[in-house]
């Protein structure tokens, strides 16, 4: 791939925080707020491999518990691991019983995804790729991560209308499904004791047919789309039964057949036993991170991780005269990226990368996607010109929508690259004298960022109305 990247981000000075350096490899930012209560603040701690190009994957890290309010130093240890072997790595608190009981928990650890996804472009995260680890209760909530989408689930923690998804996660000893948990044989495992402390959390006493505690069971939220998982268990666990890994991986299986159980015959609750469990069971959590995480991505149908604040805008006369716009939060006028697809002029929808929308946004600079005519409809310029008159109407609107006229760019690949460097370097098309007052608009760019430029025709810079 080639690339051209004229300073894009310097349409902002972006404040990127330092963090404290721990060693040569891995640095920390920590006390970082991702949810917000009226009765309570959270924090995390994300640990970072230090010296990276490029965004790298984040593993939420969830501590166990019993389902009591946890701190995020708990699991740091587990956090510092994973930046050693090149993830980026938030080890997070939440609440829990008795005052604050399910789904008060979940909420909290969607709430850090969603921040981390938010804050992606801050801390180099790529927020596409975003997995969950954790051990008992932990595990539990790991596992909610990566099944559940019921927006009853979702909290109001913060960052509202950004995915809480998670693209793999893998358990220690989690529970998952409730209901079978107090029906199954393992007396030590299944006590009356656990059965009111579980009860104490899910908010209600324990019935077969309750649907609170089918709500608070992983096992009952399978279905298509859910994250593949690695579940960890051992046969001599006697707080949470082996069988509750077994039963979660027998309906994961079917939705993702990637996932894995991985089940030892001694090392206890903890996942310890010798040495060489606690090793074996590390070894292959990073390698499934790794496989699934790490490993290139097929093309997937474009989904926002933020929903647009204005969708399907009419910008032109024309059909595919249309763009989808996300502003960003900003006490000032803030900076505009136009995203601008390729596809050979012959195809191509209103598609921004996540991790670019999410660095953006959260870098305060709005961006909108557009779409232009393609060849079966009207030849060149007509892209071209589509693409000018959608510069020309962000900035008609540029006071009511918060933008800084003064500010703007383009971005694209292939032909979108053609059109954002044709845009980039023509003269201004602005028409003083129209009678539209888009038309009225100057087109001018502060820089462009383009890739796949080995792909783009040679475009006349001539090119005029």
């Amino acid at each position: 791939m080639n690339l051209l990247l004229l300073p894009l981000w310097a349409l902002l000075a972006v404040d990127t925080p330092t963090p404290e350096s721990l060693s040569d490899t891995m640095a920390v930012h920590r006390n970082l707020e991702f949810a917000a209560y009226s009765d309570e603040k959270l924090q995390l701690d994300l640990y970072v491999p230090r010296n990276i190009a490029d965004p790298v994957p984040c593993i939420v890290v969830i501590p166990g518990g019993g389902f009591r309010p946890q701190v995020k130093e708990k699991f740091g240890d587990a956090a510092r691991q994973f930046a050693e072997a090149g993830f980026a790595a938030a080890s997070i608190g939440y609440r829990g019983r008795p005052d604050d009981p399910f789904p008060a928990a979940v909420h909290d650890t969607k709430a850090a995804v969603r921040f981390l996804r938010a804050k992606a472009g801050l801390y180099k995260i790529d927020a596409a790729r975003i997995g969950a680890f954790g051990q008992s209760a932990g595990g539990h909530l790991a596992g909610m991560l990566a099944v559940s989408d019921d927006p009853e689930l979702e909290g109001e923690g913060g960052n509202a209308g950004i995915s809480s998804r998670v693209q793999a996660a893998v358990t220690f000893a989690g529970v998952f499904d409730f209901i079978e948990r107090f029906r199954e044989t393992n007396a030590i495992a299944n006590t009356a004791e656990k059965r009111q402390t579980n009860g104490e959390w899910i908010g209600e006493p324990y019935a077969p047919d309750s649907s609170r505690w089918k709500q608070a069971s992983p096992c009952f939220h399978v279905s298509d789309g859910d994250a593949p998982m690695l579940l960890v268990h051992c046969k001599d666990d006697n707080t949470v039964a082996w069988t509750q890994s077994q039963r979660m991986f027998d309906a994961m299986k079917v939705v993702r057949p990637e996932s894995r159980l991985l089940i030892f015959d001694e090392g206890g609750h903890n996942i310890r036993g010798s040495g060489k469990v606690k090793d074996e069971a590390w070894t292959a959590t990073i390698a499934f991170f790794r496989e699934q995480l790490l490993k290139p991505q097929p093309e997937i149908p474009f989904v926002p991780v933020v929903a647009p604040t204005h969708a399907n805008v009419s910008y032109g006369p024309y059909k595919r005269n249309v763009m989808d716009v996300w502003l960003a939060r900003s006490d000032t006028p803030a900076p505009m990226l136009v995203s601008i697809h390729g596809g050979g002029f012959r195809g191509g929808n209103k598609k921004v990368s996540n991790r670019l929308l999410s660095a953006c946004l959260a870098s305060g600079i709005s961006v909108a996607a557009i779409t232009y005519r393609l060849t079966d409809e009207a030849i060149a310029p007509a892209p071209f010109l589509d693409s000018a008159r959608a510069i020309q109407f962000i900035r008609l609107n540029a006071a009511e929508w918060n933008i800084d006229p003064a500010r703007m760019a383009a971005n694209g690949d292939s032909a979108g690259a053609g059109i954002s460097l044709w845009l980039g370097l023509h003269d201004d098309l602005a028409d003083p004298g129209s009678d539209d007052p888009v038309l009225r608009q100057s087109t001018r760019l502060s820089c462009m960022a383009v890739e796949k430029m080995d792909s783009v025709p040679m475009i006349p810079v001539s090119y005029a109305r």
